[in-house]
């Protein structure tokens, strides 16, 4: 009951943005339990939010290595971190695995296809963003790296099409807008 109670006290403050104060919580209860799984996990999700990267790294890796890819949201954030870190070669063989155990796995999809942009493999970013799309239809931002990529990839008009849809469900959004003005100036370029 200890445990848990230490634990939700702790997300709460971290949702609270109060994220210093949570990362103590965290650590105040390793200090007695240096392997507990959940833990390291939520310390390293909260030094990511703090910006301390290579630290995070650490701490999730350390999380991950207990048990390899038996939580893919672990598995998943220690790829994310690596990303965060610039670890991209890294951060794409542990998505990568994330993906041979959970092929739809959504975060690891959208996490994998940042890599790839970030290597400047846009059109090897497309289908990771497609497949993450499709697991999760709603989530506009995926859908958005989507037609970001097709954009980066040379596929304006795939691109076009698609942040105009956007621009259907969301007509408020700035980023949105902006994606499709790049569109049309990227066609207008091809004229």
């Amino acid at each position: 009951a200890k445990r848990a109670f230490i634990l939700e006290h702790a997300t709460v403050l971290g949702m609270a943005g109060q994220h210093k104060v949570a990362l103590e919580t965290y650590r105040s209860y390793l200090q007695q339990h240096p392997k507990d799984v959940e833990f390291l996990h939520e310390t390293g999700i909260t030094l990511l939010s703090l910006g301390r990267m290579d630290e995070a790294v650490q701490t999730l890796q350390t999380a991950h290595s207990q048990h390899p890819y038996k939580d893919l949201q672990l598995a998943t954030d220690y790829g994310a971190a690596l990303l965060y870190a610039g670890k991209l070669d890294q951060a794409g063989n542990v998505l990568r695995n994330v993906l041979k155990h959970k092929q739809a796995f959504a975060p690891a999809l959208v996490f994998l296809g940042d890599v790839l942009m970030l290597q400047k493999q846009q059109k090897q970013a497309i289908p990771f963003y497609r497949r993450a799309a499709k697991a999760n239809p709603r989530d506009l931002r995926t859908a958005a790296r989507l037609a970001r990529a097709y954009l980066a990839a040379g596929e304006a008009e795939k691109s076009l099409k698609l942040y105009r849809a956007l621009r259907q469900q969301a007509p408020q959004s700035i980023k949105l807008l902006f994606g499709e003005l790049r569109c049309l100036l990227a066609l207008s370029r091809l004229e």
